[in-house]
C-alpha cells in the first residue's frame, strides 16, 4: 500500500512525540522539514486549517534563517535585551553543571504545557465526565453541538466550514 509507511510514521508523532519530546515541535517539525512531506495530503486530512499554519511558519522562519545568517548577531542582540537572564543563566550553569543544567531546562521545557500529561478518547473522556457528575456525554463533529446556532461561531472551523484540528476530539455532556 503506497504511503502505508508514511501514514503509519506520521500517526506514532500525532500520538506519541506530545508526549514524549524534549523540544518545542518534537520529531513533528522534523518530519514536517521535509521537502516535499510524502504524505502531505494525509497530513492535511488529519490536522486541517491548522497543518496550513504550521507548514507555513515552518517554511517562514527556514527562509528567514537563511537570509541572516548571522548567528553571533542575534545571540549580542539577545544579550543586550536581557542581560539579567544571560547572567542568571550562565551562573546556573556553572553551579549546577552540564547534565544537571540540560535536566532543569528539560523540566522547564515540559512544564510549559506543550507535553500532553493524558489523552482522551471518547470513552475515557465520557467516564471522566459521568464521574465528575455530568450526564448525557456524547460524541460530537467540530461543528455540531446541542446548542443552537453553535456553528455559526466557528470556534473550531472557518467560515468555509474546514476544521481547524480535525484529529481533536469535541465532546459534551450536561450537568443535571
Amino acid at each position: 500500500m503506497t504511503g502505508a509507511r508514511d501514514n503509519y510514521d506520521w500517526m506514532v508523532l500525532e500520538m506519541y512525540d506530545q508526549t514524549v519530546r524534549e523540544r518545542t515541535g518534537g520529531e513533528l517539525v522534523e518530519y514536517l522539514h521535509q521537502d516535499p512531506i510524502p504524505n502531505w495530503d494525509f497530513v492535511r486530512q488529519r490536522w486541517g486549517v491548522q497543518a496550513d499554519i504550521l507548514l507555513d511558519s515552518l517554511r517562514r522562519e527556514v527562509n528567514l534563517d537563511e537570509k541572516h545568517q548571522l548567528p553571533s548577531k542575534w545571540a549580542w542582540g539577545y544579550l543586550i535585551r536581557n542581560p539579567g537572564t544571560v547572567l542568571r543563566n550562565k551562573l546556573a550553569r556553572m553551579i549546577l553543571g552540564e547534565d544537571d543544567w540540560k535536566a532543569l531546562q528539560l523540566a522547564r521545557f515540559r512544564r510549559e504545557g506543550e507535553i500532553h500529561l493524558w489523552m482522551y478518547d471518547s470513552y475515557s473522556l465520557a467516564r471522566l465526565l459521568q464521574s465528575a457528575g455530568f450526564a448525557h456525554t456524547q460524541r460530537f463533529a467540530a461543528a455540531e453541538s446541542q446548542i443552537l446556532g453553535w456553528s455559526a461561531f466557528h470556534l473550531d472551523t472557518e467560515p468555509d466550514g474546514n476544521i481547524y484540528k480535525p484529529d481533536s476530539l469535541f465532546m459534551e455532556a450536561i450537568r443535571p
